[in-house]
């Protein structure tokens, strides 16, 4: 073969079909092979160097070397490569080296990889597979399209995504889709992110690392730490995190304290929190929810709506509470409706009302007083300063009463004592009583009941109406009528109906 040369070679090979090839066997066509150069490989066409390459084994690739290889490989096109088989090329690109693999070109390596499967690319390897990706581009990841990219990418370990560098990965990760990330799993997805940077970030766009995102978990997470998860997430948006959803972002936001909440900033911190409830507050813990709120203002608060809100809310503790300060308190309950309240339950109102100073509390106005109390029970109430709750009553008028409903102001009334409760005049207690029943008087007793009473002429049981009356002189037992006199007990008979 080497006394004929390679021209001559080609010219006889030319006239050689798939099963000459065949009938000759790989040992003989790599001798032949040998003594071509790319000019004869180029003279005989790819879809002949197909049929050749066929009837060779890895031994035959081996002894030809990789820049053999090369040279006949650039003569193949994708048809000659899919001719070929996986197969046959990864028995070929073993023998290749990375200066092989930039002699064949981005988009030659393209289309061999095309070819090959995810068995074909756990033969050739990790550290290979590294090598031919260097050679490509943006375009040629595109070219081979994400599901080959998530098969290839899964048999590359850590120091081969180091090896590869975080923009080659992110040119790799635009291409594949959610799917493909699930198909990585997160462990695999963990390792490519970690050798990204905040640009390489930037480049993959917030859309593409909620996809990413979504396949990780809370030891993915906490793997990546705090610095890597604050670049990732100022990238996203806020349609990012919504689609993350509140579990995942609560699993992210685990693994960072009141430095990366800063570096956040507060309208990324409302973004992210307006999409967690109350559960995924609860996993984050006091102190978390603290340093968070502290980055944010009253506008952030706003953005982050008030049902979020009052799930934050909930899962303060009286501390974490103090240590914000009354003035951010403030701005968070000037925030929350009556909904957000229910969200946070009495226990939590509670905390905040003895939390917030006397002036501020007072200065929320009784309507924002009605929403938070109505959530309360004669516990919470219970649980404020008697100064407290007596400010918060003086505060209120008949609607924010009547807003409050009957089992709050029964817990109210229950909380102050006696003489104080008379202290707030008739007319209030009008105002509060008219809107309780039968069993929210009972919780008051009858000695309170009738101190009430003694406070009030015909005109306020005439405002308080029969139902109410009805309910009050209900739960009056016979000593405290005595004490009350035939007058007042004759005024407020008078006042009654038949319903009442």
């Amino acid at each position: 073969f080497k006394d004929l040369g390679g021209t001559k070679l080609a010219d006889m090979t030319k006239n050689m079909d798939a099963n000459n090839f065949q009938a000759l066997g790989g040992a003989k066509l790599a001798d032949m092979t040998k003594n071509m150069d790319a000019n004869n490989f180029q003279n005989l066409g790819g879809a002949k160097l197909a049929d050749m390459t066929k009837n060779m084994d890895a031994n035959n690739f081996q002894a030809l070397g990789g820049n053999k290889l090369v040279d006949m490989t650039k003569t193949m096109d994708s048809n000659n490569f899919q001719n070929l088989g996986g197969a046959k090329l990864t028995d070929m690109t073993k023998n290749m080296d990375a200066n092989n693999f930039q002699a064949l070109g981005g988009a030659k390596l393209a289309d061999m990889t095309r070819t090959m499967d995810a068995n074909n690319f756990q033969a050739l390897g990790g550290n290979k597979l590294v090598d031919m990706t260097k050679t490509m581009d943006a375009n040629n990841f595109q070219n081979l399209g994400g599901a080959k990219l998530a098969d290839m990418t899964k048999n590359m370990d850590a120091n081969n995504f180091q090896a590869l560098g975080g923009a080659k990965l992110a040119d790799m990760t635009k291409t594949m889709d959610a799917n493909n990330f699930q198909a990585l799993g997160g462990n695999k997805l963990v390792d490519m992110t970690k050798t990204m940077d905040a640009n390489n970030f930037q480049a993959l766009g917030g859309a593409k690392l909620a996809d990413m995102t979504k396949n990780m978990d809370a030891n993915n997470f906490q793997a990546l730490g705090a610095t890597k998860l604050v670049d990732m997430t100022k990238t996203m948006d806020a349609n990012n995190f919504q689609a993350l959803g509140g579990a995942k972002l609560a699993d992210m936001t685990k693994n960072m304290d009141a430095n990366n909440f800063q570096a956040l900033g507060g309208a990324k911190l409302a973004d992210m929190t307006k999409n967690m409830d109350v559960n995924n507050f609860q996993a984050l813990g006091g102190n978390k929810i603290k340093d968070m709120a502290a980055t944010m203002d009253v506008t952030h608060f706003q953005k982050m709506g008030g049902q979020a809100l009052g799930g934050m809310v909930k899962n303060l503790d009286t501390d974490n509470m103090k240590a914000l300060g009354n003035n951010k308190l403030l701005d968070m309950t000037k925030t929350m409706d009556v909904n957000a309240f229910s969200v946070m339950g009495g226990g939590a109102v509670a905390n905040l009302a003895q939390t917030l100073d006397q002036q501020a509390l007072i200065g929320l106005g009784g309507g924002k007083l009605a929403d938070m109390t109505k959530h309360m029970d004669v516990n919470n109430f219970k649980a404020l300063d008697q100064t407290r709750v007596l400010d918060m009553a003086k505060t209120m008028d008949g609607n924010n009463f009547q807003a409050m409903g009957g089992q709050a102001i029964a817990g109210m009334t229950a909380t102050l004592d006696n003489s104080t409760l008379i202290g707030l005049g008739a007319a209030k207690l009008v105002d509060m009583t008219k809107n309780m029943d039968a069993n929210n008087f009972a919780v008051l007793g009858a000695g309170k009941i009738k101190d009430m009473a003694a406070t009030m002429d015909v005109t306020h049981f005439q405002k308080m109406g029969g139902q109410a009356l009805g309910g009050m002189v209900k739960n009056l037992d016979a000593n405290n009528m005595a004490a009350l006199g035939d007058a007042k007990l004759v005024d407020m008979t008078k006042t009654m109906d038949a319903g009442a």
